[in-house]
């Protein structure tokens, strides 16, 4: 192999990559802001417990969830989109271990 330098067009990149917040895409990002916001909410609610170690608590799960999102981000942009498409289309048949772990829907 030739030691060659791969050409990229950084302007169809930055054409394709979706709005970030972060280094994470906005849906995600804010969608994880409310779930953690939302459900410190209801805790409160439920239990009357108003104290700061609670809501830090929620910040560190926001945290680590952000975390995790920015992983899954950093190498592929779409990384999120292909990770819930793999988790949502490419699911086992029900018949799998009956057909001797083949990927088929025949009998």
């Amino acid at each position: 192999m030739q030691d060659q330098m791969i050409e990229t067009d950084e302007m169809a990149i930055s054409l394709t990559k979706p709005a970030m917040k972060l280094g994470v895409p906005f849906v995600p990002f804010y969608t994880n802001l409310m779930a953690c916001f939302m459900g410190w909410m209801v805790y409160q609610s439920m239990t009357g417990v108003t104290d700061i170690i609670n809501a830090l608590i929620f910040l560190f799960i926001w945290f680590v969830v952000y975390a995790t999102m920015y992983l899954i981000t950093s190498k592929d942009t779409f990384g999120l989109t292909i990770f819930w498409v793999n988790l949502t289309k490419f699911t086992k048949q029900p018949n799998l271990q009956f057909w001797g772990n083949t990927e088929s829907y025949l009998p």
